[in-house]
């Protein structure tokens, strides 16, 4: 991990300059957000940063890291105890470790604010790799891919919990490469 923590520095802060260029700002939630790197790249670009991480030991890192701000709920029961709303909601190849799609889509449309944005990757079931690898598809992840989900799915999904799909975009490069 040491020799490729560069390369991750490098594309956590890839990834927040692709929502700063894209004019996202304000309050931020990750969820999912490992030892917090990506948190800590918005951090630094003025999101005020909230994580969720049930890994006890990753959220230790992250709550170092970040001076605090990193809670062990599960997104539906945060969503419950919660009073803040975000800006933001960021799940980057998260939603398909959830145990309920659906709740976890009423979840997010309860934390955003009126006109907030959620950002949801996840392995696209209907690629080309993914008819070509079979069983042996690198995102098929049993079992802690617990759903697997293509364009339509995804989108019924947060649709009849009252979210609107703006934008979707597909290749992330290093995921294509070893997908």
């Amino acid at each position: 991990h040491k020799l490729l923590r560069p390369f991750l520095n490098y594309l956590e802060k890839s990834r927040v300059l692709s929502i700063v260029r894209k004019g996202f700002a304000g309050t931020l939630l990750e969820v999912g957000c490992g030892k917090g790197g990506f948190l800590e790249a918005a951090k630094s670009h003025g999101f005020a940063v909230t994580g969720i991480e049930p890994s006890d030991r990753s959220r230790f890192f992250a709550n170092r890291r970040l001076g605090g701000g990193v809670f062990a709920d599960e997104l539906t029961d945060f969503a419950d105890d919660s009073e803040t709303r975000f800006d933001l909601l960021y799940l980057w190849h998260v939603f398909e470790h959830l145990p309920s799609p659906q709740q976890s889509a009423q979840a997010i449309f309860t934390l955003l604010k009126p006109g907030g944005t959620a950002v949801i990757a996840v392995p696209n079931f209907d690629n080309f790799q993914s008819r070509w690898g079979g069983a042996d598809w690198y995102h098929l992840d049993p079992p802690r891919h617990l759903h697997h989900f293509n364009y339509a799915s995804i989108a019924a999904i947060l649709q009849t919990q009252g979210l609107t799909v703006n934008h979707v975009t597909f290749g992330i490069g290093y995921a294509d490469f070893v997908g």
